[in-house]
């Protein structure tokens, strides 16, 4: 059962008992959302779940423990509000943007102009420096050190800094790491401390520019999330020793997986383990997948 305050929008279950003020901790939200407006993070989400956030802002469910990093987050924010001046902290922007865009129910191109906002999280004027701060989990940056969505995120808030007047020539994401110990470190050859700082390659302005225009277009058509969108884990074949814990070697298809155990000294010695595959972020990270049919339909 949730438990539903007068002017709470978002609805709360607390399955695990905690004590009333822990719940009202968790239950804090500061995000401030601008109505008719896309904001950098919007706009690298899927069309139909934003859609769907929208339609059904006051029937979302949520256990309070979701929001429990949510709350390590802004504990590190409340820090950097606490900066010197020389540091611009959560500096909200935003900037026109218009394209042609062929609309269905007329039938016809017609130009639009919609507006996208800004708000990064350390600005640093004097090093022309934009730094996006991040918790998160040692696995994110392990084997690919730069994200794809967090590239295209820092390169938005980037432009509609650079269309302020606010130059900017370094993008850097400061990642506090919430899960890596001393004994992870050294098993990885992974940073010393939980704490690095990633650069972030710069997209031209030209770049950026069509990359939102077709992210806009992505939310105005309200498209189903594809399969980056939903951080799709592909259907793998494991290569494993009978008995063994660990994998040899993983391969996206079975022919591949059975020439390897073919390969190998003592193939009988081998077995194809079969991993079908999952969308992660359908599974464990969308807050309105009871109001989607691709979810209802593959794991409803």
């Amino acid at each position: 059962m949730y438990k539903e305050r007068k002017g709470d929008k978002m609805k709360y279950t607390n399955n695990y008992k905690l004590p009333e003020y822990a719940c009202d901790i968790l239950k804090q939200d500061t995000y401030d959302k601008q109505e008719g407006k896309y904001s950098a993070t919007e706009l690298i989400n899927g069309g139909l779940m934003n859609a769907l956030i929208r339609k059904h802002q006051d029937d979302i469910i949520k256990d309070v423990t979701d929001n429990i990093w949510t709350v390590f987050g802004n504990a590190v924010h409340s820090y950097i509000e606490n900066l010197p001046s020389k540091y611009v902290k959560e500096l909200r922007v935003e900037t026109p943007i218009e394209f042609e865009y062929y609309n269905p129910d007329k039938g016809v191109s017609e130009t639009m102009e919609v507006t996208i906002t800004s708000k990064g999280d350390l600005y640093i004027p004097g090093e022309k420096r934009l730094v996006d701060v991040k918790n998160t989990s040692k696995y994110a940056t392990m084997y690919n050190k730069v994200k794809p969505e967090w590239e295209a995120q820092l390169n938005i808030n980037r432009y509609i800094y650079k269309k302020n007047l606010l130059p900017i020539e370094h993008l850097e994401i400061l990642c506090f790491y919430k899960d890596l110990g001393k004994i992870d470190s050294m098993k990885h050859d992974f940073c010393d401390i939980p704490l690095e700082v990633i650069k972030i390659p710069t997209w031209t302005m030209e770049e950026t520019e069509e990359y939102i225009i077709d992210r806009v277009k992505v939310q105005l058509e309200e498209r189903q999330c594809n399969e980056f969108e939903r951080w799709r884990k592909p259907e793998q074949y494991k290569v494993k020793k009978r008995g063994a814990k660990r994998a040899t070697a993983n391969f996206n298809n079975y022919s591949d997986a059975e020439e390897k155990r073919f390969k190998m000294k003592k193939p009988g010695e081998y077995e194809i383990e079969y991993h079908k595959g999952e969308d992660k972020r359908c599974l464990e990270y969308c807050d309105v997948k009871r109001f989607c049919n691709y979810y209802k339909e593959n794991y409803g």
